[in-house]
C-alpha cells in the first residue's frame, strides 16, 4: 500500500485510473498496515542501522563488486543522501563479483536466514535476485551483473553477516573453474 498525491487538475485522472485498475485493499491490509505503522518509527532506525553494518561488511568482501546503499561513505551518491535525507532504510542491494554473478539465484537459495521475498520494512530479513537487463532499459545498468537485493530485519546483525558469509562461500565453491583452468 502507498499514497499517491495530486493536484486538482490532476486528480480526476487520477482517481479514474485507479478505479479503472480496480486499486483496492482489504479491511485486513488496512488493519495491518495500521499496526505496523504506530511502531514505524522505532523500527526504521533499528533496520537502518543493521542494514548500514551489513553493507559496510558486505563491501569488503571479495565477492562483492559492489554494493549499492548511499548511507555508505564511500557510495557515489552518499552526499547526495547526506543533504537530502536524516535517515535511511534497511534496503539496498548488492552486485556479486564476476566469478559468482551468475549465482546470483544459487546464492540467495543458500540464505538460511533471510526469507526470498520483494516486501520491505517487515521485521524478517528479506533477500531477491534481481536483473537490471530484465527490468531496466537504461544504459547506465548495462554493465553491471545481477543484483541480490537486501532488505535488513531486526535479526541479530552477527547472525545475518554469518549467514551471507556463509552462503557466498557456498556460492563461490560452487562456482565452475574459469576456461583452461
Amino acid at each position: 500500500m502507498g499514497s499517491v498525491t495530486a493536484t486538482a487538475a490532476t486528480f480526476e485522472a487520477l482517481h479514474e485510473a485507479s478505479v479503472l485498475l480496480g486499486l483496492a485493499v482489504s479491511a485486513d491490509d488496512c488493519a495491518l498496515v495500521l499496526r505496523g505503522a504506530r511502531t514505524l518509527h522505532i523500527r526504521y532506525p533499528a533496520h537502518a542501522e543493521r542494514a548500514l553494518r551489513l553493507a559496510d561488511w558486505l563491501n569488503a568482501c571479495d565477492q562483492v563488486a559492489a554494493v549499492h546503499y548511499p548511507p555508505l561513505p564511500d557510495s557515489p551518491d552518499h552526499a547526495r543522501w547526506r543533504a537530502e535525507f536524516d535517515g535511511a532504510a534497511g534496503l539496498f542491494s548488492i552486485e556479486l563479483a564476476p566469478g559468482v554473478a551468475h549465482r546470483a539465484a544459487a546464492f540467495v537459495d543458500q540464505l538460511e536466514l533471510f526469507g526470498r521475498g520483494a516486501s520491505w520494512g517487515g521485521f524478517e530479513s528479506l533477500a531477491l535476485p534481481c536483473s537490471l537487463h530484465d527490468t531496466r532499459s537504461l544504459e547506465t545498468g548495462a554493465d553491471r551483473g545481477p543484483l541480490v537485493r537486501l532488505s535488513v530485519g531486526l535479526e541479530d546483525p552477527d547472525d545475518l553477516i554469518d549467514d551471507l558469509s556463509r552462503a557466498l562461500d557456498a556460492t563461490r565453491a560452487d562456482t565452475p573453474p574459469a576456461p583452461g583452468g
